[in-house]
């Protein structure tokens, strides 16, 4: 539980760093020291370490491919969600309005002396009784974040994504991994636990 939760606050702190992010930021941590591995480039090759030097340099190539054949492998049929923004819905307003416009014409009926006027009066007021009614039944909803589903699988979309959306895939689905090196051997473990969803992520979600 430690260990998630540690994951969970780098990934919550390094969600708006998007530029120059290694592919593994915020995934892949050392067993030993529960801290974020760090990427270096060194001409052709690339390579995962621990700042604290536990273990021995790991091939970028071997951490990027278990980790995403992992995500393929455990969602890769799964649909994408979309992030979609939803404006405030209120109709005080419209309610306000319909409310002023029967005290307007309230005080008229008593002063109708034909019959033609008496009845368009009536149905004046008997088409805003039933907007008021409509009115008074619409939940009011606060402006927020829905997640919708396409028609794309991340299988499917996987090819044509950037690195920094293949890590932000990876990350909302709650995959980590700890991963060392000793001499010659490398010893890993990935956790696949779901985030759970954020209430303002999940408002206005039927």
């Amino acid at each position: 539980m430690n260990r998630l939760q540690t994951a969970l606050a780098v990934r919550r702190q390094v969600q708006h760093r998007t530029v120059g992010v290694s592919p593994m930021y915020g995934v892949a941590f050392c067993p030993v020291c529960d801290k974020q591995l760090y990427h270096r480039r060194n001409g052709k090759h690339r390579y995962y370490y621990c700042q604290n030097k536990h273990g021995r340099n790991i091939p970028a190539d071997y951490v990027e491919k278990l980790v995403f054949d992992t995500f393929l492998e455990e969602f890769g049929g799964d649909k994408v969600m979309e992030r979609e923004y939803v404006p405030a819905e209120n109709h005080q307003i419209e309610l306000e309005a319909a409310v002023r416009a029967v005290e307007e014409l309230t005080p008229l009926a008593g002063t109708m002396t034909s019959a033609t006027m008496r009845s368009r009066l009536t149905e004046q007021l008997r088409a805003l009784d039933f907007e008021i009614a409509r009115l008074e039944k619409l939940p009011a909803r606060e402006a927020g974040w829905v997640y919708k589903e396409t028609d794309s699988t991340f299988e499917s979309v996987w090819k044509t994504s950037t690195p920094e959306q293949k890590r932000r895939m990876v990350i909302d689905k709650g995959i980590s991994a700890r991963i060392i090196k000793e001499s010659d051997s490398i010893h890993f473990y990935i956790e696949t636990q779901k985030i759970p969803p954020r209430p303002e992520d999940l408002r206005g979600k039927s």
